[in-house]
């Protein structure tokens, strides 16, 4: 017979940290996919939110000079008033309920891992995740994340200070928790190679589930609404250089002087500050082409939107040369609603071959046009229900949770064992 009092202790009371992730892109489709997954395999257990709250000279510096130039006016006329400065909680969390998460209790810390450290002892929070940052100065349990490697494979994307940053945060990240969470099994292979772990890293399970609400769209509708075509392909990517947008465009443009039933959608914002000049070179490249009309760009739209339209064309397209996780987050989409994908060929996206309809080769524009060219003359897909769709979801999602409430688990279990040292 087991002895209880012997067995590994566990997470009971688990607190999301989200203030790392704010204003982050699909940060909170994470988030909700992360909360998601641990609501449906809590099994009695109790998740809440986190949020730290940066001191208001560290939020002013992001707002500009003239917000700068008023906070040092109000410091010399020392008034105990301060400026309204973005960042209240509750309208984040507002904010991200809006976009799919559940609703849970919000508890708020000021910005250090000491106040954080007695807020979770007050409130009794067995483990905090995930953190964004590494919490070099607390004592309790918690679980990291790193989200990819990119500056390690693309160097000329990032300024040399920010390469250094990211290389001392993720040392700290893989060094101070006993457990580190990553999107997919390359993150966990390049942890192992451009460093030495002491934690433990757990790959989560691909978890591709839509959300209910966005079946409510009707997808000829929007359509209809942005001036689009029946037949489409689909790129929901910000226009980011590694995204190589410029692959895609130029595939659809070979397409198109032998198809002219098709068109290309493209949602995503459309700047990049590491290349200031980049959307600005593909709006020449289309403009250029007698195929231009068929190119719809539209930018930043509803979510509930770009869902309607994912659901209606005839496949996403994702050039991406780089993911942190499986296919990024457009085709986490695509499988979620049954889509149909051409995914480029790369290690991280084979982690979902089941998934992917064709691969193509890095930025091979003419294995690119090709496979458009076969998927285009393919005959419609029998679509899953509904509930058919929401039931895989539902089982995806359910491996992530197990994945997450296990690595909660091994967060307290070692914390215990370090503590009877």
């Amino acid at each position: 017979m087991v002895d209880a009092a012997a067995s590994p202790p566990k997470a009971r009371r688990v607190g999301i940290l989200i203030d790392g992730f704010v204003g982050l892109a699909g940060a909170a489709d994470f988030l909700t996919s992360l909360v998601d997954a641990m609501s449906q395999t809590a099994d009695g257990r109790e998740i809440v939110l986190l949020m730290r709250l940066k001191p208001w000279r560290r939020l002013v510096r992001g707002i500009g000079a003239s917000a700068i130039k008023l906070a040092k006016d109000v410091a010399k006329r020392r008034r105990p008033e301060l400026p309204p400065l973005p960042g209240d909680p509750q309208a984040v969390v507002e904010r991200m309920v809006r976009e799919g998460l559940r609703r849970l209790p919000l508890y708020t810390a000021p910005a250090s891992d000491a106040a954080l450290e007695r807020l979770c002892l007050r409130e009794g929070i067995d483990v905090v995740m995930p953190t964004h940052y590494a919490l070099t100065r607390y004592r309790l349990p918690w679980v990291g994340y790193i989200y990819d490697f990119q500056h390690r494979y693309y160097p000329h994307f990032f300024a040399p200070r920010v390469r250094r940053l990211r290389d001392r945060q993720f040392e700290d990240m893989l060094r101070y928790p006993s457990t580190v969470i990553v999107n997919a099994r390359q993150v966990k292979l390049d942890a192992e190679r451009f460093h030495t772990p002491k934690a433990k890293i757990v790959p989560l399970p691909f978890s591709a589930s839509p959300d209910p609400r966005w079946f409510k769209a009707d997808p000829q509708a929007v359509r209809v609404g942005y001036g689009i075509g029946r037949r489409y392909f689909m790129i929901s990517n910000q226009f980011w250089l590694h995204k190589r947008h410029e692959v895609a465009i130029e595939a659809f443009l070979r397409m198109a002087k032998h198809r002219d039933d098709v068109e290309l959608v493209c949602t995503g914002a459309t700047d990049d500050s590491r290349a200031p000049d980049h959307f600005a070179r593909l709006q020449t490249m289309i403009a250029a082409s007698e195929a231009a009309p068929r190119i719809h760009i539209l930018g930043l739209i509803p979510k509930q939107d770009q869902i309607a339209l994912l659901r209606g064309c005839l496949a996403v397209v994702q050039p991406t040369a780089f993911e942190g996780g499986p296919g990024g987050g457009c085709v986490f989409d695509a499988v979620a609603f049954g889509i149909r994908s051409i995914v480029s060929d790369l290690p991280v996206n084979r982690e979902i071959e089941e998934y992917v309809t064709e691969y193509f080769p890095l930025d091979d524009v003419e294995a690119l046009e090709a496979v458009m060219m076969r998927v285009a003359d393919m005959p419609a897909p029998v679509q899953a229900g509904v509930d058919e769709l929401i039931r895989r979801g539902s089982q995806r999602r359910a491996a992530m949770g197990r994945a997450l409430w296990n690595a909660a688990d091994h967060a307290v279990a070692a914390h215990a064992r370090k503590r009877r040292r």
